[in-house]
């Protein structure tokens, strides 16, 4: 172990680095989740408007709509929280990048230093 591996500075600039690497990991996993459970939500709105249709021969239009409006609030639910997590995932991205930058810095001062 090198001198520098024992500098507080040292150990509080990889705890964020690592700190942002987790929050970008579970970004990144996120990021994929809602769309699938948007999809579950599409997938039963219009099964219930399929379904509506079957049971009254041309549908009640109103309780149709009231399905299909299901199917695409499930939808764009999925989608908008998709896009948070996403700009999460890149935000976190950006600082795991610096973090990384200044632990290497550090490394490279403590060098030329000894």
């Amino acid at each position: 172990m090198t001198p520098a591996t024992d500098d507080p500075e040292y150990i509080a600039l990889l705890k964020r680095r690592n700190r942002w690497l987790t929050v970008m990991i579970i970004s990144a996993f996120l990021v994929g989740v809602p769309p699938l459970i948007g999809l579950g939500g599409t997938v039963f709105g219009m099964l219930r408007a399929f379904d509506t249709v079957g049971k009254t021969g041309g549908g009640d239009p109103e309780e149709l709509s009231e399905n299909i409006s299901l199917a695409l609030v499930t939808t764009a639910g999925g989608v908008i929280v998709s896009v948070l997590f996403l700009i999460i995932f890149l935000l976190s991205g950006i600082f795991w990048m610096i973090a990384a930058s200044r632990v290497k810095n550090f490394r490279k001062t403590i060098r030329t230093q000894s």
